[in-house]
């Protein structure tokens, strides 16, 4: 009941947020030139945290640390869901309220203490969508790119502009690994704990590399393991693909994606050896199984 209510009061305001930058009489609340510093003053007062920020061409990163996501009860602390509640409302806001054209929004919540990382992606226009009733309640929750990570002190930051293949190549990952999370059997039968995606756009290839495996699916000779795995991840691909349509239906360039985005997909394993290949025409197969709920 609580999250209920929390939850209608979040998209109760986004939508405020959303009609007063609809006007256009009103001048933007956070003009492009000063979005750094309007970010970092909104992370400061709401969360009490310093954030790092840029915009990247029409991809606004937040990254701000965020302490004991990591407990013993296993579950994640009232108060971290809350900062994490009140992390995207800000980011929305300051999304939908100025005159930069923002598609993607990415937070970073980071744990130094632990080391981990937490990146939730969201597209601007999902959002809208959902505020038009063009996007349902539940497929929106779907449409999110959840995913985490070990902070490796020696790397550097590399934040990029992000494009909706690539948003879409993650979120197949991201579903894949909170399957096999969400689903202990599905976990154990395959041995994945992550999945990582890599998206060659000019050659059409996305790569698939699995994390966490010993005894798992990459090292079996199971064909039932390797069939469950293919399907799955045809599964994935079918359904993002219907929820962002190739170019022939007629809506604007900024809500589509080219209908050959992907032509294959390679999956590996934690050494980087490849386990099987999958062409386009073995998920698009599977199309018809594929319902939007």
């Amino acid at each position: 009941m609580e999250f209920d209510e929390k939850y209608n009061r979040f998209f109760f305001t986004i939508g405020l947020i959303f009609l007063s930058a609809a006007l256009p009489a009103c001048k933007a609340s956070y003009p492009k030139e000063d979005i750094k510093k309007s970010v970092k003053k909104i992370f400061q007062k709401e969360l009490g945290v310093e954030p790092e920020t840029e915009l990247i061409g029409q991809t606004l990163y937040v990254s701000f640390p965020l302490e004991n996501m990591v407990s013993q009860t296993f579950e994640l602390p009232k108060e971290v869901v809350q900062k994490l509640e009140d992390a995207m409302l800000a980011i929305t806001r300051i999304s939908l309220s100025t005159d930069a054209n923002i598609q993607f929004t990415v937070l970073e919540a980071r744990d130094l203490k632990w080391g981990v990382q937490t990146t939730i992606i969201r597209r601007m226009q999902d959002l809208k969508g959902l505020m038009y009733w063009g996007v349902s309640k539940q497929d929106f929750d779907e449409r999110l790119v959840l995913e985490t990570k070990k902070i490796v002190e020696s790397s550097t930051v590399s934040w990029q502009d992000i494009t909706l293949p690539e948003f879409m190549a993650r979120w197949v990952a991201s579903r894949i690994s909170l399957g096999t999370r969400a689903n202990p059997f599905l976990g154990v039968l395959l041995g994945i704990e992550k999945v990582n995606a890599q998206l060659d756009q000019p050659n059409r290839l996305l790569t698939l590399q699995i994390e966490g495996a010993s005894t798992s699916v990459v090292y079996s000779t199971s064909s039932l393991s390797m069939d469950l795995l293919k399907s799955s991840i045809g599964e994935q691909m079918s359904l993002i693909e219907k929820k962002y349509p190739a170019k022939s239906n007629g809506k604007s360039d900024q809500e589509l994606r080219d209908p050959d985005w992907v032509k294959e997909i390679v999956v590996q394993d934690p050494l980087k050896k490849e386990v099987m290949r999958i062409s386009k025409e073995e998920w698009t197969r599977s199309e018809a199984k594929t319902t939007l709920k």
